[in-house]
């Protein structure tokens, strides 16, 4: 949820909520408006004042959320690719992924020295 709606819906001032926040009046003007993005540490100030209501997720923009999102899928999935190519071909050959590439997987031999 946008804090503006948030604040709006609650019946809350922003001057009210700055004070809680123990923030100037204009950062929470210019956060509600778009015009700055709160520090992390004050995002989860405004997310544990507001119940969780307004999360830290929330003031990221649309796409960068998506973004993230996109980015744990095909992090989960290139997991799952490097265990299914961890197998040996007939030749005894070893291929791991790294990243969009395939490539051999080549031991370190110990010295016996």
């Amino acid at each position: 949820m946008q804090l503006k709606k948030y604040l709006e819906e609650q019946s809350i001032s922003q001057k009210l909520f700055a004070e809680k926040l123990g923030v100037h009046l204009l950062t929470i003007f210019k956060i509600t408006n778009k015009k700055s993005m709160p520090s992390l540490k004050l995002a989860l100030k405004i997310e544990n004042l507001t119940f969780g209501k307004v999360t830290c997720e929330d003031f990221l923009e649309p796409d960068l959320q998506e973004e993230g999102k996109k980015k744990q899928r095909r992090k989960s999935k290139n997991r799952d690719d490097k265990l299914e190519l961890g197998v040996s071909t007939k030749a005894g050959d070893k291929f791991i992924q790294d990243g969009s590439h395939v490539k051999p997987l080549v031991e370190k031999k110990k010295d016996l020295k």
